[in-house]
């Protein structure tokens, strides 16, 4: 357009040279974009001085326009106009402009760890005001990668614009800054991906020294003292750790576990230098003498560094690893430590502090025995920070804390930062709020209900504990706030998360990824309802309900039911979809703070040789206690639920094959949820439930922060009841026929017992396969929440009332067939059959 008016040429014709001409586009139009930023930065500037509840951090309003709009802008500059000059067609250009611009938008930005991400649409770019930015050096990295490839397609239109150049140096200066500039974008490309292959290559490593030395016997270690002290970006650490041969036969070597960014320094024993030799993760000692059975050992391990935290997770697939943590269009990041002059934060995945043997779940699905240690720990840090941790704290000297735990402890957690902290005793339990200076947001919120606080919180565990029949085993409870890009993977042998540890709750930053923590929305809306006469409560029974659907809804949760939400969602999602914009809605980290490990995960545990998931199976039951199914009016709008696909995988191959078998990892939660379910229903069915729940809670308060066998948990159950399971379990484990049932003939009718009403329900139910079945039967009846129609139509779409009746356990052997009869009290108005594991289709 410009060629046919002749515009450019009363420019081309002006005394000056190529570099001038280009470089003079490029500055006019950043000028005008620069414009256009500081336009959206001063909104962004008002909006947080005036209506945002968060602080106002300065370097923050320079960052986003140097890491975001300026290598862009220089980006798609330089490619327009290299593409302009090669084509000399604006159409073409602008058409090859476009392709470009949707390919990386809606297919590659997403690859390689967002490489191709030229407007970091994809990258995480959170702010956090604990760390700042969570990998500041890659997102640097990566953004250099675009603005030194688009000053490279700068500097080379300058050298093939056809024009005079008017000046010879100036064109040389271009080849050379041309050449420069797009070597320096190759190679820092090239150092991304490398720190990307150097994170897979370290982790394929570490999973295959796991699988060699997975059989080798270890210690247990009994006690374990830290003595940590903060330097700046490392921390240096003595661990003194006293351990017992529980193994029948000597102990030649100890193996431990050690995350590969620390470096050794020494290892003594009494004193005395030991030999040891370090390979990636795995620290073996050879002692001067086999350990014996039964024998006790001490070794101490000084050493000092930072993270790595590419060694975190490595039984985590690439795939999982590769997806964004999204929170609707944000991506937060994953970050697993944090090791920095003014913030600290250190979980057990990190292995910041030696384990034995290798690490938990590296032998999946072979389980290593969990080891309940009397942890102390000393921490020295910079005057003015607070040390967060298991155990009663005492601040020794500024900056220096010491940590006693009264109970042995699975494992132990360390925050520093600068934190406040408030408290609140309860029943002699106490309660504890650890929040960066400035981020207390929801204290407004509650200020008419602090009086009654305590009530509620009381009320809410009391509930808690009634339905899962387990106490609460600590003597305090920590909610401690941490970076938002914190994060932590569920693991599907266990439905502890890194984001729950002993007597600690890690809530991320500002509540920004609890659905429950948006108080400030919830009150608007319900004083909305008050103000136009909808509601009949108070301002003050809104702020208890408040601050008791926060609770429920964050704490007292299940992590199966949430998982299970988000995994319907993402089966029946597609690309650009609305269901797909649903989905990113739903905080990825629903699922991660039920506090059930603090009952049960981290508190007890069942090891077995012979079953190793027994455990997994344990913990399944006991959460079915407390969990709250997905609601059934999403199976109007769904696909298979995830018992059903559990189901299919279950008719092609054994328990025991689908968790051998690394294609069916993401199937294996349903498949254990639903193997389990079965396996305590086959319990039920041949014992009363009663009978079976109060043996079971007998033996678990019983095995308190111990870890029991199985068999012994069988053999027990054999003397109490006569009841041998081990047949089931083998069959459990390995069998691959399921059962088939037909039922037929289901009538209802009204009985006249007396002067009572009552109400028998009867139909015939047959298994014609070659393999054993169970069947659970419940009902919802008229005095179960069905009184009026619009009652009925709440119970159909919203799952129903809490508490059914006439629930029933009916197990089939191969072959047989039963006619059924139940009694009830009230009408029955829906009878719902849930065949566990079976051929049938609804299950």
């Amino acid at each position: 357009y410009d060629r046919k008016l002749d515009t450019t040429d009363v420019i081309y014709m002006r005394s000056m040279t190529n570099a001038e001409y280009v470089l003079g586009k490029v500055l006019g139009v950043l000028a005008v974009f620069s414009g256009l930023n500081l336009l959206v930065v001063g909104l962004a500037f008002v909006f947080n001085i005036f209506f945002a509840e968060a602080p106002l951090v300065a370097e923050v309003y320079l960052w986003y326009p140097l890491l975001v709009s300026l290598p862009t802008l220089i980006f798609i500059f330089g490619l327009t106009f290299l593409l302009m000059i090669i084509t000399r067609s604006q159409a073409v250009t602008f058409v090859l402009v476009l392709g470009y611009i949707a390919l990386t938008l809606f297919f590659l930005s997403s690859r390689f760890h967002y490489l191709f991400d030229y407007m970091a649409f994809r990258l995480p770019l959170i702010y956090s005001d604990f760390v700042g930015f969570g990998e500041l050096s890659t997102i640097v990295i990566h953004r250099g990668i675009y603005f030194f490839l688009g000053a490279g397609f700068v500097f080379a239109t300058i050298l093939l614009l056809r024009r005079l150049p008017q000046s010879p140096l100036m064109n040389r200066m271009a080849l050379v800054l041309a050449v420069s500039c797009i070597a320096a974008g190759v190679m820092l490309a090239q150092t991304y991906l490398a720190r990307l292959a150097e994170g897979r290559h370290l982790r394929a490593r570490m999973m295959s020294l796991n699988s060699r030395i997975k059989e080798t016997p270890v210690v247990s270690v009994t006690s374990c003292r830290l003595d940590l002290t903060h330097l700046g970006r490392e921390i240096e650490v003595k661990a003194s750790l006293s351990f017992t041969n529980n193994n029948s036969s000597p102990l030649e070597r100890y193996l431990f576990s050690l995350n590969p960014g620390l470096e050794l320094e020494r290892v003594t024993r009494n004193g005395r230098d030991v030999p040891y030799r370090r390979e990636l993760h795995i620290l073996s000692v050879e002692p001067p003498e086999a350990l014996q059975p039964g024998g006790l050992d001490s070794l101490t391990v000084l050493y000092r560094g930072t993270i790595n935290e590419e060694a975190c997770y490595p039984d985590i697939d690439e795939q999982t690893r590769e997806q964004g943590r999204r929170l609707f269009l944000y991506n937060i990041g994953k970050r697993y430590a944090f090791i920095t002059p003014a913030y600290v934060l250190l979980t057990p995945e990190d292995l910041w502090y030696p384990e034995p043997g290798i690490p938990r779940g590296a032998a999946y699905p072979e389980e290593k025995i969990m080891d309940f240690i009397r942890f102390s720990l000393r921490v020295r840090t910079t005057q003015g920070l607070r040390a967060v941790s298991q155990g009663a704290v005492e601040e020794t000297h500024p900056g220096e804390f010491v940590f006693s735990p009264e109970v042995p402890l699975s494992r132990l957690s360390l925050a520093i930062g600068p934190y406040e902290a408030r408290s609140l005793s309860v029943d002699s339990l106490e309660y504890n709020l650890y929040i960066l200076k400035g981020h207390d947001y929801f204290s407004k919120y509650f200020t008419e209900v602090l009086d009654t606080l305590p009530s509620l919180i009381r009320t809410a565990r009391t509930q808690f504990e009634s339905r899962l029949q387990l106490s609460y085993p600590y003597r305090r409870l920590s909610l401690v706030e941490v970076p938002i890009q914190f994060c932590a993977y569920p693991r599907i042998w266990t439905l502890g998360t890194e984001t729950v540890q002993p007597e600690q709750v890690l809530l991320p930053e500002k509540g920004v990824t609890l659905q429950a923590g948006d108080f400030k929305t919830f009150t608007y809306f319900a004083n909305l309802r008050l103000q136009r006469g909808r509601g009949t409560v108070t301002p003050e029974e809104i702020k208890r309900f408040l601050f008791r659907r926060f609770v429920d809804r964050t704490f007292l949760g299940t992590a199966t039911a949430s998982r299970g939400f988000r995994a319907l969602f993402r089966r029946q999602a597609r690309p650009f979809s609305l269901m797909s914009l649903i989905f990113l809605a739903i905080p990825e980290d629903a699922s991660g703070y039920s506090l059930f490990p603090l009952y049960y995960t981290y508190v007890r545990h069942f090891a077995s040789d012979k079953w190793p998931v027994f455990n997994t199976a344990m913990e399944f039951y006991l959460i079915g206690r407390v969990e709250n199914e997905i609601p059934a009016f999403l199976r109007f709008f769904t696909g298979l639920s995830g018992q059903e696909l559990a189901n299919f995988a279950l008719m092609k191959q054994s328990l025991a094959e689908i968790l051998a078998d690394p294609e069916h990892r993401e199937e294996i939660p349903d498949v254990l949820r639903l193997k389990c379910a079965y396996l305590f229903a086959l319990m039920q069915s041949e014992l009363e439930k009663e009978s079976f729940e109060r043996f079971l809670n007998a033996y678990l308060d019983s095995s308190l922060f111990t870890t029991r066998d199985a068999e012994d948990f069988l053999a027990e159950l054999r003397r109490d009841f006569g009841l041998d399971l081990e047949p089931y379990l083998d069959s459990w484990l390995h069998e691959k026929k399921l059962p088939a049932f037909i039922i037929t003939g289901v009538r209802a009718y009204e009985i006249l017992e007396q002067e009572r009403t009552r109400y028998q329900v009867v139909f015939k139910v047959s298994n014609p396969e070659p393999a054993d079945g169970l069947i659970e039967v419940k009902f919802r009846t008229a005095g179960r929440g069905f009184g009026a129609r619009g009652d009925r139509r709440f119970v159909a779409f919203a799952g129903g009332p809490p508490e059914p009746e006439g629930e029933r356990i009916i197990r089939l052997k191969a072959g047989q067939s039963k006619e059924i009869g139940i009694v009830l009290d009230n009408a029955p108005r829906v009878m719902t059959i849930n065949t566990f594991i079976s051929q049938n289709l609804p299950s």
